[in-house]
């Protein structure tokens, strides 16, 4: 898989559908999704590389959100691949982990990671 899973919750963490999400890539394309596609307050996008992403508005309004960092597909930050435990998986230690990842394409699995994101609104 490669994908990002989004999910908008409201204040209290009830799904949100209906919402529009952004996802922006570095050459500036730009798709649209709308929550509730894939469940409630739901939607996923495949990636292909790196991804920014953005809770746009609703059918009502406008809204602003915060953004992510950049999220890549093929060569996630240690960091994210330790907390999912990625390295713990196979047994390495964080140093390991990095060390792995510094050695580039084919030393860790490439182009095969997924990110879960989540949006909630705070009024």
């Amino acid at each position: 898989m490669h994908d990002i899973f989004m999910t908008v919750v409201d204040i209290n963490g009830v799904p949100l559908d209906g919402i529009v999400v952004r996802v922006d890539d570095p050459a500036g394309g730009q798709v649209e999704v709308v929550t509730g596609q894939k469940g409630p307050g739901k939607v996923e996008v495949p990636m292909y590389g790196m991804y920014i992403v953005q809770v746009l508005r609703d059918a009502s309004r406008d809204y602003s959100s915060e953004v992510t960092r950049w999220l890549d597909s093929g060569q996630p930050t240690v960091e994210d691949l330790w907390n999912c435990g990625y390295c713990e998986y196979d047994e390495r230690t964080y140093e390991e982990c990095a060390e792995m990842r510094e050695l580039g394409k084919g030393f860790l699995c490439y182009g095969h990671y997924s990110y879960e994101v989540v949006f909630q609104r705070q009024w």
